[in-house]
């Protein structure tokens, strides 16, 4: 067994919780042998994702619209949803519709009589500039006994590969199917902020008691800079050194300007350094 302590003058001592060293025998996390040495097993095209964060107001929506992107700009250009998946309904659609608002939402979607059909899910959503259905909701409740299962399975029968904003509540029921999926990516996302990556710790422990170990080394952690210089750099090193064993990759979200106005999120007019970073998040979750 191992202990993780942050010790950081800036962050203080906080306990990240006891990991075990291996993942048990028949998880998704087992190792393969794959030319010279043993790999983790590569997915072989964009998976769905689910973005999760520390806590409020820590780029989970933004992460989710960015990876979005980044796979509909890619080589292969998978058609890709944005789909709100947060407790009571978060900002989805404002952050997100830049080329078409939506006049619908995820409950409305599913009382369609064909919701697995790619029609119904493009009339339901809006989209941005880069092609990317956005797919909103209230905080009423999914109809029907519907639940994020479903909604993930009709995704897949329309063949529209989802990427979902779970927003800062790990521990909802809502999300804990799609969290214990192995076929979907995870990103954990803090803010470089010392009272966040802090967080990162409870963050982590809760999703280690609710869905097993192996779920940490599927794990990609993401570092958003909200405030341009201070902070940041050093905590990050620090975060990175002791978890990038465990977790498959931590990837630094620079400060954008665009991003920190709060508005639309226009692809086209983010830095190419924060275009790189949403790549470099999608590539750790293949």
């Amino acid at each position: 067994m191992l202990r993780i302590n942050f010790l950081d003058p800036v962050l203080g001592e906080h306990d990240a919780g006891t990991f075990n060293t291996a993942a048990p025998a028949g998880a998704p996390t087992d190792l393969l042998p794959a030319g010279a040495g043993p790999k983790n097993l590569i997915r072989v095209q964009v998976p769905s994702m689910l973005v999760l964060g520390s806590g409020g107001g820590v780029g989970v929506t933004t992460t989710a619209l960015g990876l979005a992107s980044a796979a509909a700009t890619g080589q292969d250009i998978p058609d890709m949803v944005a789909v709100d998946a947060t407790a009571w309904g978060g900002d989805l659609g404002r952050r997100g519709c830049d080329a078409q608002v939506s006049v619908s939402t995820v409950q409305s979607w599913l009382t369609t009589p064909q919701p697995g059909l790619r029609s119904a899910v493009a009339a339901c959503s809006g989209r941005t500039s880069t092609g990317v259905h956005v797919m909103t909701r209230t905080a009423d409740p999914l109809p029907g006994g519907d639940t994020f299962v479903s909604v993930h399975r009709h995704l897949e029968d329309a063949r529209i590969t989802p990427v979902f904003d779970g927003g800062g509540h790990v521990g909802s029921a809502l999300i804990a199917p799609l969290i214990a999926d192995p076929r979907i990516g995870l990103a954990v996302v803090v803010a470089a902020r010392a009272d966040s990556l802090n967080s990162l710790n409870h963050t982590l422990g809760v999703l280690v008691d609710r869905h097993g170990e192996w779920l940490i080394q599927r794990t990609v952690i993401v570092v958003c800079h909200q405030i341009p210089g201070g902070f940041g750099a050093g905590a990050v090193e620090h975060v990175r050194t002791h978890l990038s064993k465990w977790v498959r990759d931590v990837v630094d979200v620079p400060y954008d300007r665009h991003l920190a106005a709060g508005g639309a999120l226009i692809w086209e007019r983010l830095d190419d350094a924060t275009r790189d970073a949403y790549r470099l998040v999608l590539g750790g979750l293949l």
